[in-house]
């Protein structure tokens, strides 16, 4: 399975087919975890949830890398330090996803920036379900 995410985004973007789009997806549940940023520091943290399209997302990285330059990025802003990145095995994930839904966030936006890729919660849900058996 690839770890080209860029490379996958790419093709999901420009594919004539659904192929591309679902590779992407196949390797994002392949992961070992998911990645997050903190929303803040100490004990009580939650990961990051931003908006797309004005609608809540959890905001979500294929690697720990991407979410430590999110991180970094988003204490520029906002003149502190970088919080912490978090990590969740896939199925993990996809719990916290099912309950973020009843607090009504949307979806789950992976690897902000120009390589992004989203579904909502209830596409991410039968998503786990064809993807992982």
């Amino acid at each position: 399975m690839s770890d080209d995410f860029d490379g996958m985004v790419l093709a999901a973007q420009m594919g004539q087919n659904k192929l591309a789009e679902q590779a992407l997806w196949k390797a994002a549940f392949a992961l070992e975890s998911w990645y997050f940023v903190a929303d803040q520091h100490g004990d009580d943290v939650q990961p990051v949830i931003g908006a797309l399209d004005g609608k809540p997302h959890l905001i979500a990285f294929t690697d720990e890398a991407r979410a430590e330059v999110f991180s970094a990025a988003r204490a520029q802003k906002r003149g502190g330090e970088p919080t912490p990145t978090l990590h969740m095995e896939v199925a993990d994930a996809v719990a916290y996803c099912e309950d973020l839904r009843e607090q009504n966030v949307e979806g789950v936006l992976f690897n902000n920036g120009g390589y992004s890729f989203h579904a909502g919660m209830s596409q991410i849900m039968d998503m786990h379900k064809r993807y992982t058996r």
